[in-house]
């Protein structure tokens, strides 16, 4: 009897290996290439460092990931690179660098990763050290910054109101700093400065203190918001909130509490922000923000990740994809 041996795998098997594993190698190189891309930004946003209003315009160069400032004081940042920022910061040397955290791009195998950007422009670096310096003290006193997020968490609308949407602007608009620091309450001293904002707008709401077209029974599933807030419903525990306009407004994540008060019943989604566009179905929302970047938020993971064009972001979701409209669209809707 004759044997045969094949060298080859069959054609059948050689096509299943290839639709198996080819999709896997084709995201593998995309994400990383992504990631390589992204790691070589040469510009960085800088708004805030800790709760402190910073705006800069930074030009960067990647860095070392893998050298660890072991003697540098890090700082909390918001940039407009991934989803979480630190500025390490060598006081010796005056040296700085950001450590920004993102989502690797990848369908089958997203992971955290984190990459670093030194400040390429000597004058811009030690104009940033600067601040630092100047506002050292602040920066690293744990319970100052500990005051600081107590009061952003029940007064976050109320201050993005105040600092054009910027509540970083307007807590420095405020003056909340200089009242804690010099030992005064800072929900008197707010209530003093601004009792439109407490009382006359409406925005920290009675439960007594409702819209006259609200429904008698206030659910998630029903209320319009109030004066000059507005908000409606996404899929649960999401919502859109708007202030002063419908033009655009904030995915926030309902947390709780009395839906009529929104300083204590929801939370902002971090980097869905600005929105003037948005479309959703039962699995993601897509979005486009004001600076024209385009966003996907999964509400499974309650991960958004961000891309360069409408194009990018829907390559390779599910069709048809929902349409995106105006918040002022599906606001007249939801109040019809």
């Amino acid at each position: 009897m004759a044997f045969h041996f094949r060298i080859f795998p069959p054609k059948r098997t050689l096509i299943l290996f290839a639709v198996l594993f080819l999709p896997f190698l084709a995201d593998s190189i995309w994400s990383t290439w992504k990631n390589f891309q992204w790691s070589r930004s040469s510009a960085l946003s800088l708004y805030s460092l800790g709760y402190m209003h910073c705006p800069r315009e930074l030009s960067v160069r990647s860095g070392d990931n893998r050298l660890s400032w072991e003697d540098a004081i890090r700082i909390p940042a918001e940039t407009n690179l991934g989803y979480g920022s630190t500025l390490e910061y060598r006081k010796d040397s005056a040296e700085i660098q950001f450590r920004v955290f993102h989502v690797s791009p990848s369908f089958f195998f997203p992971r955290k990763i984190s990459s670093c950007f030194r400040v390429s422009d000597p004058a811009q670096e030690k104009e940033v050290c600067r601040f630092i310096l100047e506002h050292e003290k602040e920066l690293t006193d744990s319970d100052f910054q500990g005051a600081i997020r107590d009061f952003l968490a029940r007064h976050k609308h109320e201050l993005r109101k105040v600092g054009n949407g910027s509540f970083h602007l307007g807590l420095e608009r405020a003056g909340v700093a200089e009242w804690i620091k010099a030992g005064k309450d800072p929900e008197a001293e707010w209530r003093k400065k601004f009792p439109e904002e407490t009382e006359k707008e409406g925005i920290r709401v009675l439960f007594s203190d409702i819209a006259k077209d609200c429904p008698g029974s206030v659910t998630f599933d029903n209320y319009p918001g109030f004066r000059d807030w507005y908000r409606f419903p996404v899929r649960y525990p999401y919502h859109f909130l708007m202030i002063d306009t419908l033009d655009s407004g904030t995915l926030e994540k309902y947390d709780g509490g009395d839906i009529r008060d929104p300083n204590s019943s929801s939370v902002t989604v971090d980097g869905c922000t600005d929105i003037i566009k948005l479309g959703w179905n039962s699995e993601f929302l897509i979005f486009e923000r004001a600076d024209h970047r385009f966003g996907l938020f999964h509400f499974a993971s309650g991960q958004c990740r961000f891309f360069g064009s409408r194009a990018e972001r829907d390559r390779g979701l599910a069709h048809p994809l929902p349409e995106e409209k105006t918040p002022s669209v599906y606001f007249e809707k939801f109040r019809q």
